[in-house]
Order: structure tokens, then sequence, then C-alpha cells
């Protein structure tokens, strides 16, 4: 991703690091945007979350269902580690997805189990990757 002035990041992401921020997957640049206190502070092909809690709404979504046209309305909230890292630490255990038209909440891929909060978080192409110290609903 190409960098543009930015007041809320220097050369080394320090600003936002250790930042509550809403992150969710931008259909249209297709890569993670990142929103701290509702403002959109940057995009990034990754992101590494601590302390992440999944949120949906119900409305939005069925508002996705009835009109077949995708808008903003499931995101992750936590900590920001670290983005645009081009790898990730181990310890990302399992696959997190979330898809509006199966269910209503973000699930783990094997088991299809619901998930509402993680330790951890690493965001990659579409796909989140979680540590195993999670809480499901």
């Amino acid at each position: 991703m190409g960098r543009h002035k930015n007041p809320w990041w220097d050369e080394n992401n320090n600003r936002i690091k250790g930042r509550k921020v809403r992150v969710y997957w931008n259909l249209r640049l297709k890569c993670w945007s990142i929103l701290h206190k509702k403002l959109l502070v940057a995009h990034a092909s990754s992101v590494s979350l601590k302390d992440v809690t999944f949120y949906v709404s119900e409305v939005r979504r069925q508002a996705v269902i009835r009109e077949r046209k995708k808008n903003v309305h499931a995101y992750a909230d936590g900590t920001l580690v670290s983005f645009n890292k081009k790898k990730f630490s181990g310890g990302f255990s399992i696959q997190i997805s979330y898809n509006p038209y199966k269910y209503g909440y973000f699930y783990e891929v094997d088991t299809l189990k619901p998930i509402k909060s993680c330790a951890r978080v690493w965001c990659g192409n579409k796909i989140l990757y979680g540590q195993r110290t999670l809480k499901m609903i």
C-alpha cells in the first residue's frame, strides 16, 4: 500500500500503535481500513490487533441480505499492535471468517463455531487468524 501524509502515523507507525482501533475489510480497495475514534487513519495490507472483540450490526446485515449490496456492518475492535507487516509471528492457529449470507457472527473456519472475542488477531488477505485463547459465544 502506498503511504500518504497522515497525522496519525509516522515512519514506524508509532503514533497509532497501542491505540484502540476498528478494522474492517474494504471491498472497494481490497485492503483493511483502520479507524480510530470513527476517523479513517490508514489502509493496510495486514493488521495485527490484541484484545479483539468482533461486532456485527444485525440491522445492517439484514439490509445486505435484502438488497444484495454490501456495506460496512462487521468489524473487529482492538488495540493496534502493527500493520503492513509482510509476515506475522506464530501462535495464530485458527482461521476466523465472516459471511453475512451464512451467519450473523464471525466464526472459526474449521468448526463453524461463533467467535465473539480473541486475545490476538492477525488480519491477512480477507481472512483473520487468531490465537487459541478465545472466548466462544
